[in-house]
């Protein structure tokens, strides 16, 4: 099986002391969505919790073999908190995408804070090994 990655990296570490201050609010302090990615035969399936995003506030594109997802929250809150684990502002994340993946029937939804990405493999793939048979 490929593995979907995030950045240059695949996805691992949750288990670390630091998986809060480097997952999820990010070495720089930006708020990053926490994840999940699944995969079965026909896809790999991203969700990332997003809570007080809407679908107009994300951006999905392709470049470079690479998924990148943005967000944006259009709608500034006067709240003053006492305690804030989820932000209402920006986020930015790329992942890099296996081979097989089908980008031209890459879908998403989002809804009830929650985006899942549904990103389909290519039928027929070429394995990238095959076994020769010596004469």
């Amino acid at each position: 099986m490929s593995r979907l990655s995030r950045g240059n990296h695949f996805l691992g570490g949750f288990g670390t002391q630091n998986y809060l201050e480097d997952y999820h609010m990010g070495k720089s302090g930006d708020y990053r969505p926490v994840s999940n990615i699944s995969e079965n035969d026909a896809e790999y399936k991203l969700e990332l919790g997003i809570p007080g995003f809407r679908k107009e506030d994300i951006e999905l594109s392709i470049h470079d073999n690479r998924l990148i997802i943005s967000g944006q929250n259009q709608n500034k809150t006067s709240l003053e908190y006492q305690r804030q684990e989820f932000n209402h502002s920006t986020f930015k994340q790329t992942y890099d995408l296996p081979g097989d993946v089908d980008k031209e029937h890459i879908n998403a939804t989002c809804k009830n804070g929650m985006l899942e990405i549904f990103l389909p493999k290519k039928r027929n793939v070429q394995k990238p090994h095959s076994k020769i048979t010596i004469k």
